[in-house]
């Protein structure tokens, strides 16, 4: 029996100077109610050892699970006399360090898990995965371990890379700077004065590479305080910068875009002309004059505060336009164009051709060409096809809105480069790149280039 309950302590890694005295298992899980063995007691604050009981309660504590089941330890923790005069305390209790710690529901070994489950799958994951395990927690309590996870002794690196950091983007930013032979932080310094970063530097004359962006903060900070470091290009940053520079070239190719995009939608499904009257006609070319008129004066705004030295954030609260819109205006040299969405499918959209064989017929009674539809299956008002029969009256024919969406410039651009190509979009993008590069020998140009970079920064 005493072998038993030795091989038991040991797998379940239970404390030492106690005892098993009961076991129940229930829904709750496992339970073993444990109970001292020592005769006397330490006395935390003078040393002195004591042989007088005063008082006992039980602690419970979770512990690791045991069998996918929750495990239980209820504790008969004793109080003792301090029988030294010259002691303040007169009364302490059995330590069970470094078992638990004062005032803790959970041992050493179990918060060394969840801080792990925390760490690796964060809080609500995490909490799904230990209570498939058995381990009864809450996802804030995995949280609080990862927050409460002892700092690591700081020290340098012979490899650190910097970047700026912060919570929300806009916000107070820090300066992050990481280990890149462990991947791991090593501090994070607030602000980003460059005094403050020299300072750090100078502390560890062991750096031998300093990886940054092209930050002119950064540069001087890393000169001043560690002059014997290389500086390099963080990777990161050459290869955003690389895929920046081509959706930049994409929005002076706009009408090319839209020229493929036409293209391909004729190759799909090839639609016979639309007619479409001289007043829509004008009337919608005004509206588009007058809001790319609205659009390019804002757009002269922009390049005429940069041209006098504002920064883009001053920009952005002149003009009341977002910084990443000033940013890409700036970029792209040349007024960009706006891409354009084509026009809603509507409900008559199905019935175009049976609809323009009444037409051609000479039928244009609404009422029984409504009636004939409704026969045929068709929902919806009479209205709709009220107005499209006066339309033919006027000359006019509903549009057809099977148009192939026009792509962003952004996923243009993103296809030129082919790892960054969403899956299922591979067969078109490649089409829609192919049939560009064609009519545009520049882009092809462009492309082989961002190609071969991309080849050395990965070799």
């Amino acid at each position: 029996m005493g072998n038993a309950m030795h091989s038991l302590k040991t797998l379940l890694q239970l404390p030492c100077g106690w005892r098993c005295s009961r076991q129940i298992i229930s829904s709750d899980g496992i339970t073993l109610h444990l109970h001292g063995k020592r005769k006397t007691a330490q006395c935390p604050e003078c040393f002195k050892r004591s042989d007088s009981v005063h008082s006992c309660r039980r602690r419970r504590i979770q512990h690791l699970p045991c069998s996918g089941q929750t495990l239980w330890l209820v504790f008969s923790v004793r109080h003792w006399y301090c029988r030294n005069p010259a002691c303040s305390r007169k009364i302490f209790a059995e330590s069970l360090a470094p078992f638990a710690g004062s005032h803790q529901q959970s041992s050493q070994a179990l918060q060394n898990l969840q801080r792990q489950l925390g760490l690796i799958a964060g809080g609500e994951a995490g909490k799904r995965a230990a209570t498939a395990a058995g381990l009864r927690c809450s996802a804030d309590t995995l949280l609080r371990r990862v927050i409460n996870t002892p700092e690591t002794k700081q020290s340098g690196a012979p490899h650190v890379g910097i970047d700026e950091w912060a919570w929300h983007r806009g916000h107070c930013c820090g300066m992050l700077i990481v280990n890149l032979d462990t991947h791991r932080p090593l501090v994070l310094l607030p602000g980003r004065d460059q005094r403050t970063l020299a300072t750090w530097f100078r502390k560890y004359p062991e750096i031998q590479v300093v990886s940054r962006d092209r930050s002119g903060v950064y540069a001087t900070a890393a000169r001043e305080g560690a002059p014997q470091a290389r500086q390099v290009a963080d990777r990161w940053h050459l290869l955003k910068n690389i895929g920046d520079e081509p959706e930049r070239m994409m929005y002076r190719h706009m009408p090319l875009i839209r020229l493929v995009v036409r293209e391909l939608s004729l190759k799909k499904s090839p639609e016979p002309e639309i007619s479409v009257s001289v007043a829509s006609l004008r009337r919608l070319e005004r509206l588009k004059q007058h809001i790319r008129k609205k659009r390019h004066q804002r757009w002269t705004e922009v390049m005429a505060l940069h041209n006098k030295g504002c920064s883009f954030r001053e920009i952005s609260r002149i003009t009341g336009l977002s910084r990443v819109t000033v940013s890409r205006w700036v970029g792209s040299g040349t007024f960009p164009e706006m891409s354009t969405r084509p026009p809603k499918r509507g409900l008559l959209d199905p019935w175009r051709e049976w609809l323009k064989e009444q037409r051609e017929c000479g039928n244009y009674n609404s009422g029984r060409i409504w009636r004939e539809m409704v026969a045929r299956g068709v929902t919806g008002s009479e209205t709709i096809v009220r107005d499209a029969v006066a339309k033919w009256r006027k000359g006019w024919i509903p549009p057809v809105t099977t148009a192939a969406r026009l792509p962003s410039v952004s996923r243009v651009s993103r296809w030129l480069m082919p790892w960054r190509i969403i899956r299922g979009e591979e067969n078109y993008a490649f089409r829609f790149i192919s049939l560009m590069c064609e009519k545009e020998p520049e882009l092809k140009i462009a492309q082989q280039l961002v190609l071969e970079f991309y080849r050395i920064l990965k070799t």
